[in-house]
């Protein structure tokens, strides 16, 4: 008997619990899909043909394979290239909204934004160091070396002879009293002068280097001018072009513009290797005009570019 007891109170224990389960599930609530909030269709940008120009020699050789290739939308093709023998042509062009993208050498980017007001902005960086000291003979081993000789450049007033007076003189050389820089118009021009003999020293950049290898025997690179650049630790690394656009074109058309210019995008389009493509991301995250001309905390060459142009302008 007292066994059917707790059997009996065990049912309805058991019974309980089910009842107030059941009576806690609420029924599921549908929905009137005429109720449903109509969600905005995310609007898909149209192709468009970006005006691109860069300038004949290394800012441009990262562009070989994508001019090659010629991609194309049922639009037309996806960029328009226009290859310039100097700054000047791409300068007043760019401010005038006939380009909406160049690759040009890193000072020319900081006193195009300067001088728009940010209406020219940077994007990427597309060319680190590709600037040699080369000589004919075994003199120079360090900067240090290039006390009291003559050096043939290229590039007064551009990458080429900010980095070099950068680096002399971080290398405690005054580069106006202990070397003497003869400038020249193009580099072709200090390819002629190492052929001719009137020159054993210069400063060339790629693929300018190479080119007078093949024409002069014995022509060496001395110093590499990357290198000597990491060995000052700064914190910054030697950039020698970039990409710039400008920012009307790049808030109409954030799809083209990144397209083109996102740092692993380059690696793909331009072949380059792994070490190459890190070293790339890594100049490209130091290189903010923004930062550059707000905190000061920009890349070593920018501030030595803009402060050397607030001297002399």
């Amino acid at each position: 008997m007292k066994s059917l007891k707790k059997f009996f109170a065990l049912c309805l224990t058991l019974a309980l619990v089910l009842s107030l389960a059941a009576c806690a599930q609420k029924p599921a609530e549908t929905t009137d899909p005429a109720e449903t909030p109509d969600t905005p269709e995310q609007e898909v940008e149209a192709p468009v043909t970006a005006r691109i120009a860069a300038l004949k020699g290394p800012t441009a050789m990262g562009l070989v394979k994508l001019m090659s290739d010629a991609p194309s939308s049922a639009n037309g093709p996806l960029y328009d290239f226009t290859l310039a023998g100097s700054a000047d042509e791409v300068t007043p062009a760019l401010i005038k909204g006939e380009l909406d993208m160049a690759c040009v050498p890193a000072n020319l980017a900081a006193v195009l934004y300067n001088k728009t007001e940010g209406a020219v902005q940077v994007l990427a960086v597309n060319t680190l160091g590709v600037l040699y000291i080369v000589e004919n003979g075994e003199s120079v081993q360090s900067l240090a070396d290039l006390k009291g000789k003559t050096v043939v450049a290229a590039g007064k007033g551009s990458t080429p002879e900010y980095a070099l007076r950068y680096l002399l003189s971080e290398n405690g050389i005054d580069p106006d009293a202990d070397v003497t820089l003869d400038w020249k118009s193009e580099h072709s021009e200090c390819v002629a002068a190492l052929a001719s003999g009137q020159a054993s020293i210069a400063l060339l950049p790629q693929p300018f280097v190479t080119v007078a290898q093949s024409k002069i025997d014995g022509l060496r690179m001395a110093l590499d001018l990357t290198e000597e650049w990491d060995k000052l630790d700064n914190g910054s690394a030697l950039i020698t072009g970039v990409i710039v656009a400008r920012s009307d074109f790049v808030e109409a058309h954030p799809a083209a513009v990144g397209n083109f210019a996102l740092p692993h995008r380059l690696r793909r389009k331009c072949g380059l290797g792994q070490r190459q493509h890190r070293r790339r991301r890594r100049a490209h995250r130091r290189i903010r005009h923004r930062g550059c001309r707000r905190s000061g905390k920009g890349p070593a060459l920018l501030q030595y570019c803009l402060h050397h142009r607030s001297r002399t302008s």
